[in-house]
């Protein structure tokens, strides 16, 4: 499974729409408020697992829920400061911390990459 954050932004969907044409649906797309917004437009036509907020994945994240499931996430999302980001995870200039969402994600199982964009 592959974690997008930001994945209702432009650049993020494109990337949800990549993977699907290279065959891979097995996705989380995570984002802000994006079901109840024109972002959620982008995905029109995309093909993923699930949709969470991104205090919902944080959260999920760091209870383990993911143990073992998620193998890599492209961090997307620009503007985290919304994000109720647990101790384990910090916010820097209102982002998520790269080294901080890497740790958290590596403990979580068979993660190897986590590519930040941001």
């Amino acid at each position: 499974m592959i974690a997008i954050t930001g994945g209702a932004g432009f650049i993020g969907s494109v990337l949800v729409w990549k993977l699907n044409q290279i065959g891979i649906q097995d996705l989380i797309v995570v984002d802000q408020h994006a079901q109840n917004n024109a972002k959620w437009g982008n995905l029109k036509d995309h093909h993923f697992q699930t949709y969470l907020e991104s205090d919902d994945f944080i959260d999920r994240l760091e209870s383990g829920q993911f143990d073992k499931k998620i193998t890599a996430i492209f961090h997307m999302g620009g503007e985290y400061k919304w994000w109720a980001l647990p101790a384990t995870c910090s916010s820097v200039g209102g982002s998520v911390d790269m080294d901080s969402l890497t740790a958290l994600a590596m403990g979580t199982g068979p993660v190897t990459k986590v590519i930040g964009c941001g």
